[in-house]
């Protein structure tokens, strides 16, 4: 039988509901209602864990500044960014 995210996320609300009050272990929970805990915890993992790398929106553009204590074989200008960044949250 294939178990669904869905299926996984109204046993989950299910268990946070009634199984939690009770003191039932999420292990067991879910083992007893045919859903093996790895299942349970790969589905949790990806719907619970932020990613590492975020979309953004860059807003505003650098500035050029001038540095008086550069070497010869250094650019003569730096970049200065006179921006915000928002990240982009996707559910």
């Amino acid at each position: 039988m294939a178990i669904s995210s869905k299926d996984i996320e109204i046993l989950w609300k299910r268990y946070s509901e009634e199984g939690c009050n009770r003191g039932i272990s999420v292990t067991q929970y879910f083992e007893s209602n045919g859903v093996p805990y790895h299942v349970f915890e790969k589905w949790y993992k990806k719907k619970f864990t932020q990613p590492a790398v975020v979309n953004c929106v860059v807003s505003g553009s650098p500035e050029a500044e001038t540095d008086k204590h550069e070497s010869p074989h250094e650019p003569t200008k730096k970049e200065k960014c006179n921006c915000s960044v928002k990240p982009v949250i996707a559910h």
